[in-house]
């Protein structure tokens, strides 16, 4: 054994070899911790720009309801089938990414529309003749 080992162990070597642990392990903590507080820091920044990015899709696909709503509920009175197909996949996609309960009444009336003109024509009618009868 080397002698200057032999005399840092005969001067209170293993309080020096404590000393050198502890401030090992200090500082592999502190080095965990600052990781740690820095991963942290990345997710809520990541979990606020999602939450943006979520309303931002969200605000696009009401406003593609909308208008889908207004061309065939409002204009036309009808919606062929593909249209409500994707009618309502498009609102899946809206409902999912925050229930609000803005576009639950309109997603029914929509889905309700007579698949075609010759439908439509028919509910006309026969809504004139209960008004006159």
């Amino acid at each position: 054994m080397p002698i200057w080992l032999l005399i840092v162990l005969s001067c209170g070597g293993t309080t020096l070899i404590n000393l050198i642990i502890t401030y090992m392990f200090t500082k592999a903590t502190n080095s965990y911790e600052k990781k740690k507080k820095d991963a942290e820091m990345v997710a809520d920044e990541i979990e606020k720009k999602n939450e943006v990015l979520k309303r931002g899709v969200q605000a696009l696909l009401r406003h593609e309801l909308y208008a889908l709503y207004d061309e065939y509920y409002k204009e036309k009175g009808y919606a062929p089938l593909d249209i409500k197909n994707d009618f309502e996949f498009i609102y899946l996609g809206y409902h999912n990414l925050g229930k609000n309960g803005v576009m639950d009444g309109i997603h029914e009336r929509f889905m309700k529309l007579p698949d075609d003109i010759e439908s439509a024509e028919d509910n006309t009618e026969k809504n004139k003749s209960k008004k006159k009868g």
